[in-house]
């Protein structure tokens, strides 16, 4: 198996930390950890009275990509005691346009020889259910392989649109996974999410998925992996 911390699950970037509000003390330390299940790193952010940036900072922990979560200490340089904590932060990337997962959450399971599902639940974000066998690297391979993205995002994408039209978001929350949903399909297709019940819902549905893989070029970026073979 080959070793993640070599392979680099990615770069982050913190343009800016600003914890004024909060009343720390101008000259506590901040500390930022990017984390796994298996492995944590961490990075000095300067003082709450003069942060850091941190530009293309190298990734270096153990586990998926998908899996990374980040978490932000504040304390007194020499004092056991920290001052404050923010747990469980999520990296934005907003710069890839093929990065869909985060619409999605993953889930490993163990499906049996089902290789994923989507689960789609009342008030729940869409999620991915990845087969959790070892030898698949399901949620590895989503991140960084073009055939598990060509092969899964389409169909995931139609059978959330689909889902989407008929149960749309109670109000205009932006935090809201369907509000999520309904800016990302504005900004990529220009499209806006149709009501329930109107006619010719599968055609839009079906249109969007063809902006997205044509976007993308999807089968190109499939026939230009290593592991690819074409006759």
């Amino acid at each position: 198996m080959p070793d993640p911390k070599k392979e680099c699950p990615g770069f982050f970037t913190v343009n800016y930390c600003e914890l004024s509000d909060l009343k720390f003390p101008d000259e506590a330390k901040i500390l930022l950890w990017a984390y796994t299940s298996y492995d944590e790193s961490s990075w000095d952010m300067g003082t709450v009275g003069a942060p850091n940036k941190l530009i293309h900072e190298r990734i270096e922990v153990w586990g998926s990509a998908s899996k990374i979560q980040f978490r932000l200490d504040v304390y007194i340089e020499g004092d056991a005691k920290l001052l404050g904590q923010a747990e469980g932060i999520k990296p934005l990337d907003e710069s890839n346009p093929d990065q869909l997962q985060s619409l999605f959450d993953t889930e490993l399971l163990p499906l049996g020889n089902e290789i994923w599902r989507l689960a789609l639940e009342e008030g729940q974000k869409p999620t991915l259910q990845l087969n959790d066998d070892d030898q698949l690297q399901a949620s590895d391979f989503l991140d960084t392989n073009w055939v598990w993205r060509g092969l899964i995002l389409p169909n995931a994408i139609r059978q959330t649109l689909m889902y989407l039209t008929n149960n749309p978001a109670e109000d205009d929350d932006p935090s809201l996974w369907q509000n999520k949903w309904k800016t990302w399909v504005k900004r990529e297709t220009g499209d806006d999410i149709p009501d329930s019940g109107g006619e010719g819902i599968e055609e839009w549905v079906d249109r969007i998925v063809k902006k997205f893989v044509d976007g993308l070029n999807l089968k190109a970026m499939v026939l230009d992996e290593p592991d690819v073979k074409v006759n």
